[in-house]
């Protein structure tokens, strides 16, 4: 399944099944344990997701715009960095505008990194811009 990404209709989103064609090639990224890479560096700019991950029972539709975001970071910042592309998705679920996939990502870079997390607000009059602190051996929380 192909369609355009609801955060920027100039990127492409595949979602490969393990019957297409193109599951063979991006299997061997999806082995590494991710579910999702980008095209970084290519002229198409476009998002592969792991199919097999989308039928999963935890797998929701937050899922999606979190892997989205995420991915898209990556391109839009020209950066292999996961923390970058962190920040940079988690800004992107702000402009959309989807709480419930923000309160997921959040939950997600907070895990991941072990930060303290401080969310943008939503629908300000600025940029919204996450901010992470990094906080030893121990994951806070703070709305």
């Amino acid at each position: 399944m192909i369609f355009k990404c609801p955060f920027d209709e100039e990127v492409f989103v595949l979602v490969v099944e393990k019957d297409d064609k193109e599951y063979d090639e991006a299997r061997l990224v999806f082995e590494t344990g991710t579910i999702a890479f980008t095209t970084l560096g290519s002229e198409i700019k476009a998002i592969v997701i792991d199919g097999e991950a989308t039928k999963e029972d935890w797998f929701s539709d937050d899922h999606l715009l979190v892997v989205m975001a995420h991915e898209l970071g990556h391109i839009q910042t020209n950066s292999e960095d996961e923390l970058i592309a962190d920040q940079a998705g988690f800004d992107i679920l702000a402009e959309y505008g989807s709480p419930s996939a923000m309160s997921l990502y959040a939950l997600e870079i907070q895990n991941r990194y072990r930060v303290f997390f401080l969310p943008p607000k939503m629908k300000s009059k600025t940029k919204p811009r996450a901010q992470f602190v990094i906080v030893q051996n121990r994951p806070v929380w703070s709305t």
